[in-house]
């Protein structure tokens, strides 16, 4: 099966506490409300294991409330740590064998106009093929 958006960030919010409502599926993110976690899902990598297991990648933006890069910071460790010590886990009908990052650790951007701190990071999947 494929990794798909919206069991990924029910998941995800799940992992770390986080209300429905504060959770988006991208590439749009909203200007509201200042608490937000955006999937966003990517190309990945070649199928691995002879066509066994694909590898679909995703992006995570995490922000923070205005004025408060902690915030952001402590929203992007959890998820970070959520994503990096799962494994063998059953997100909607897919089973995800693991998660790896495509390079470190979140990364914060430069405030909005709002002052709020975002953190990102690219991730990758392993999952058993759909085909």
């Amino acid at each position: 099966m494929n990794l798909l958006a919206a069991p990924l960030t029910q998941w995800l919010a799940a992992q770390v506490g986080l209300d429905p409502g504060n959770v988006f599926i991208g590439p749009y993110v909203p200007d509201e409300p200042a608490l937000a976690l955006i999937v966003t899902l990517n190309g990945g990598l070649e199928p691995r294991a002879e066509g066994a297991i694909d590898v679909p990648g995703f992006q995570v933006r995490m922000r923070g409330e205005p004025e408060d890069y902690a915030s952001a910071e402590a929203l992007a460790r959890a998820v970070d740590v959520a994503l990096m010590s799962a494994s063998m886990v059953d997100i909607g009908d897919t089973t995800v064998l693991a998660f790896s990052r495509t390079g470190g650790p979140p990364d914060p951007d430069p405030p909005d106009n709002g002052d709020r701190t975002t953190f990102v990071c690219n991730y990758l999947s392993q999952v058993e093929s759909a085909f």
